[in-house]
């Protein structure tokens, strides 16, 4: 499949509209672009990606309250700005994924169970949904990346 454009089209609300088969997501943040296709089979029928700048430990702090509704943990694998940003990230990204399908909610219906070593975050979605997602996430000095 090298060399094919999954994206061709653009719906009228400048969603792209992927090939037959394909699901795809595309973020960007200030100079970034990330996307990412996935074929679609029993198990995976849509993916969700997000790329966020590593917020100010300002904003880090006054989030934390908000988005956290556990406490930080002492063995944390980041500092507390890459914490809190992707917690937020995976929340945001939840929530479109959810609200793209007539599902909705409130952000605060969605809180981080945990993260680990191996670069995932655990998040608990409340009502209505009340399940538990996996998310995947890189990051680096400068942002993170996280795929759903």
């Amino acid at each position: 499949m090298m060399g094919e454009y999954y994206w061709r089209l653009k719906s009228s609300n400048g969603a792209v509209l992927w090939t037959k088969n394909i699901a795809g997501s595309i973020s960007h943040s200030n100079n970034f672009v990330t996307a990412v296709t996935i074929k679609h089979s029993n198990e995976v029928q849509s993916i969700r990606v997000d790329i966020e700048k590593i917020m100010s430990t300002q904003k880090a702090i006054d989030l934390s309250q908000t988005i956290l509704k556990c406490p930080t943990p002492s063995d944390m694998i980041m500092d507390i700005t890459h914490h809190i940003t992707l917690v937020f990230s995976a929340q945001e990204r939840l929530y479109k994924a959810f609200s793209s399908t007539g599902i909705t909610f409130s952000y605060e219906d969605i809180f981080c169970i945990g993260i680990n070593k191996e670069k995932t975050c655990t998040l608990h979605v409340a009502n209505p949904i009340n399940k538990v997602f996996e998310v995947h996430f890189y990051f680096s000095k400068y942002y993170n990346l996280v795929i759903i």
